[in-house]
């Protein structure tokens, strides 16, 4: 196995096995299933390809803040329990080591956006309503594109403020301001 390989396989171990990667995940699904189904949303839109810009809106609102809290939650206790120095006692370097950060960030953004789309697309497998004509337009590309922007730049922050301050309630405080709460 490649060194991404390795690098993606031990992020992934970690990831999995925090409760904070699982409740963030369980949340934001949660809110994003509630946005989706409530009244005036979900199956009561018209059908593909009009409903993106609907699909991705719950997402776009909540899904950059919780990716950004969950980077804090997963990166900053690293240092705390002293996980950064023991993959560098174990062989890895300091830049391999952040590497696997960015790599679980990417990784991250790919799973909050598949979520967002598989629980926004919901609503129109289970009843399907009208529509026609191509599935996803250029501006819905748009849409898409600029939620994974703004998944990429939030998380960005996350993982900066995490690195900076190397405590998870100390990053979370810190990182209040921007999202605005």
């Amino acid at each position: 196995m490649r060194l991404p390989g390795v690098l993606a396989r031990i992020e992934a171990l970690k990831a999995v096995k925090r409760p904070a990667f699982w409740v963030t995940m369980g949340v934001f699904a949660a809110f994003n299933t509630i946005a989706n189904f409530a009244p005036g949303g979900g199956s009561e839109r018209a059908g593909f390809p009009d409903a993106w810009r609907g699909i991705i809106e719950p997402a776009i609102n909540l899904g950059p803040v919780f990716l950004a809290a969950l980077m804090i939650l997963l990166f900053a206790p690293e240092f705390r329990w002293r996980t950064a120095r023991q993959n560098v006692i174990d062989g890895l370097s300091k830049e391999q080591f952040y590497w696997a950060k960015v790599l679980l960030l990417a990784v991250l953004v790919a799973l909050f956006f598949v979520t967002s789309v598989v629980i926004g697309t919901l609503p129109f497998v289970l009843d399907p309503g009208g529509g026609g004509g191509t599935f996803v337009e250029p501006m819905d590309l748009n849409y898409m594109l600029g939620f994974v922007v703004a998944l990429l730049l939030w998380s960005t922050a996350g993982l900066m403020i995490s690195a900076l301050v190397r405590a998870a309630g100390a990053g979370l405080g810190s990182a209040l301001p921007l999202f605005h709460l």
